[in-house]
Parts: C-alpha cells; sequence; structure tokens
C-alpha cells in the first residue's frame, strides 16, 4: 500500500487498493510504500488496526510472489555484471 498520513496519535493510513483505507499502528512517512499484514479480518473499519511488515514476509512466509525490485545501471553490461543474483550466461554460436 501506499501511506497518506492521518491522525499520527493513532497510526498511519494506507491505501491497500481496497475499498476503504487501512489504519496501521506504526507512524510512517506519507507516500511511502509499505507491506501490510491484512489477517483474515476483512474488517475495514478503523477500528481494526493492522500492521507494517517487511517487504520479503509474504515470500518467506507463504512462498507468495509479492512484486519485483528495480534498480539502475548504467549500461547493458552493469545489468548483468553488476546483478546480486546468480546470472548463468549461454553463448550462442
Amino acid at each position: 500500500g501506499v501511506t497518506l498520513g492521518g491522525d499520527r496519535s493513532k497510526g498511519t493510513l494506507v491505501d491497500v487498493g481496497l475499498s476503504q483505507n487501512v489504519l496501521v499502528e506504526q507512524i510512517v512517512e506519507q507516500g511511502k510504500r509499505v507491506t501490510v499484514a491484512m489477517g483474515t479480518n476483512r474488517d475495514l473499519t478503523p477500528a481494526c488496526v493492522r500492521k507494517v511488515v517487511p517487504q520479503s514476509s509474504p515470500s518467506e512466509e507463504m512462498g507468495s510472489y509479492w512484486g519485483y525490485k528495480v534498480r539502475y545501471a548504467s549500461n547493458l553490461s552493469g545489468v548483468i555484471n553488476d546483478s546480486p543474483y546468480k546470472v548463468l550466461l549461454v553463448r550462442l554460436l
């Protein structure tokens, strides 16, 4: 979701793409991208406070795909040479 701000004494409102924004208990700067643990409770009222969790939580805890990461490369060789992942290159003749 994207943080919207709100009443800082209660937490931060977050737009998670549903019919209503949700309230998280943490105070987070407006305009930040966050991952919110929604649980199984479908209650979207402000009385049901959620938590911001690490971006890796859905992947690690449930094995779910949870988006991608983008990085800047100054040139094409930098895409491969500076990759944090092992890259297998196959040269076709």
